[in-house]
């Protein structure tokens, strides 16, 4: 039940409570004035009676001070859910959808190491080709701004959520410097090289502790040769080891995925109970938005 039609339920008893108590008081009046004169007893009645006429106009007053502040509040919600919409469907919801992803790529995962290729987000133009973690940022400033004045907590959750993938894709990227040398050294062994972007593939690849690439894969010769020495190497790098990076998204999932899927899930049900919000109008209203 709605919090208003309980305030209202709550005065209405209120009224009503005090209302029989001044019966109940009347009643007893006429029953302790039994034995005086009847002026004596008109006299008293006609107070109780202008006592109760007074109370009866207070109370009227009251209720109907509760009545407009009630119908001003179902204004403000009114003119509130559309914009209580648009944050539910520009924000909370994609922001859901981006954890719940995060978190099903983790857990479909086969791979002892990595799930996510964190070296590649430090480079925004791989970024497309790369399966690192989803942002819950939004490039809509208001929602963010509405949700920064109502929730800070979440919105700090929701800040800290793309802070740690940024931390982590750096660790990465100093990892893959250090691994850098290591492939130099291999493929000169080789008499041959190897494009940066490649190197890095190979970090991606030493971080999930690949099996095999495909044959036919440029890289597969070089990894069927050095696969377990890299692997061995990189767990002895002097700054930032495979276990860190490997601890690091074990942390992503158990304390940073799900703690912002818990608060995301608890506002929105909050906001759509509070507003009256279904799930379809917000499942139609992102589906508009994707379409626009």
């Amino acid at each position: 039940m709605d919090l208003l039609d309980l305030e209202d339920e709550a005065i209405l008893f209120v009224i009503g409570f005090v209302m029989a108590l001044f019966v109940a008081g009347i009643i007893a009046v006429s029953y302790l004035t039994i034995d005086l004169t009847e002026s004596a007893q008109a006299q008293i009645i006609a107070t109780v009676l202008g006592a109760i006429g007074t109370l009866a106009l207070a109370l009227a007053t009251v209720y109907n001070i509760f009545q407009t502040n009630r119908n001003l509040a179902l204004q403000e919600k009114d003119r509130r859910k559309p914009i209580v919409k648009d944050e539910l469907t520009n924000l909370i919801q994609p922001a859901i959808n981006s954890l719940q992803e995060n978190l099903q790529t983790i857990e479909e995962s086969d791979q002892d190491g990595c799930t996510f290729d964190w070296v590649y987000l430090d480079q925004p133009t791989l970024y497309s080709v790369s399966r690192g973690p989803q942002s819950v940022q939004t490039p809509d400033s208001l929602p963010s701004a509405r949700l920064f004045s109502e929730d800070q907590m979440l919105y700090g959750t929701l800040n800290a959520h793309d802070n740690y993938v940024s931390k982590v894709a750096n660790e990465a990227s100093k990892f893959h410097k250090e691994m850098v040398p290591e492939y130099e050294r291999l493929l000169e062994e080789d008499n041959t090289s190897l494009e940066d972007q490649s190197l890095k593939v190979i970090s991606t690849q030493v971080l999930a502790e690949l099996d095999h690439f495909a044959e036919g894969h440029d890289l597969y010769e070089f990894w069927e040769e050095n696969r377990n020495s890299l692997i061995e190497y990189a767990t002895n790098v002097p700054e930032v080891t495979l276990q860190d990076i490997q601890a690091a998204e074990r942390v992503y999932r158990r304390e940073i995925v799900e703690d912002g899927l818990s608060k995301l899930k608890q506002r929105k049900a909050r906001l759509k109970q509070e507003y009256g919000i279904s799930e379809s109008e917000i499942i139609s209203m992102n589906d508009e938005w994707r379409d626009w």
